[in-house]
């Protein structure tokens, strides 16, 4: 999520806004809620038609050139035009976008689908590629976590290392394409002993019946609203 709001941050005068007053936030609230990212499902799907869109304008010019040569568009071909084309300070517009686009937003996207299927190189990846987000916008905390996480992971016995690789993220319904990761994973399991608790300052003996009685609490729940 932060990695999201870095992105539209930085992205914001460039494309971002004239892209948000297209698909309806035409106010200033409504604006500055899609800048802020306040709904993270909303800022997603914003993030994807971006993406998607850029993308097919990018591949536009690769494939009239491949009609002009009377050749295959190829991925691999994408990327030597790519290096011939949009890496050419005759076109610093769209060398801008190359990079929004196959590194930034390609990485998020990376980053979320190696979290749901606990692909380690894919998510070490897309970690690598989007780092700058934060090393470049003012997130120091965020800048010093990546620093750690990838000296820590160097220094790993090997042994470790393939452990910590094998539990990138775990699953909770059983579902291997939706994988979490621990952190989130542990924020709604307190969320859910919280919902169960008395308002007010919790003592040791409430957090720890409920703690203790929570998979029963929650089937009660679940069979009474079923009924």
């Amino acid at each position: 999520m932060n990695l999201i709001k870095s992105f539209f941050e930085l992205n914001w005068v460039p494309f971002l806004e004239s892209m948000c007053e297209e698909m309806g936030f035409e106010s200033d609230a409504s604006k500055l809620f899609a800048k802020r990212c306040k709904d993270h499902h909303k800022s997603w799907r914003l993030l994807l038609i971006f993406h998607l869109g850029s993308l097919q304008e990018l591949v536009l010019p690769y494939v009239r050139h491949c009609l002009l040569l009377k050749s295959t568009p190829s991925a691999k071909g994408f990327l030597g035009f790519n290096a011939r084309f949009y890496s050419s300070k005759e076109y610093p517009n769209l060398t801008y976008l190359m990079d929004q686009v196959g590194k930034y937003s390609q990485g998020i996207i990376n980053l979320r689908m190696a979290t749901r299927r606990n692909n380690a190189s894919l998510l070490r990846s897309s970690m690598y590629m989007t780092k700058e987000l934060f090393h470049g916008r003012q997130h120091p905390k965020y800048q010093i976590i990546e620093l750690y996480d990838a000296i820590q992971y160097k220094m790993m016995p090997e042994d470790v290392r393939q452990l910590y690789d094998d539990y990138s993220s775990i699953t909770t319904s059983g579902n291997y394409s939706l994988g979490e990761d621990f952190d989130f994973v542990l924020e709604e399991k307190n969320k859910q002993l919280k919902s169960w608790i008395p308002k007010g300052v919790p003592t040791d003996e409430i957090w720890q019946t409920v703690c203790r009685n929570i998979t029963l609490l929650e089937n009660i729940k679940d069979r009474s609203l079923s009924v």
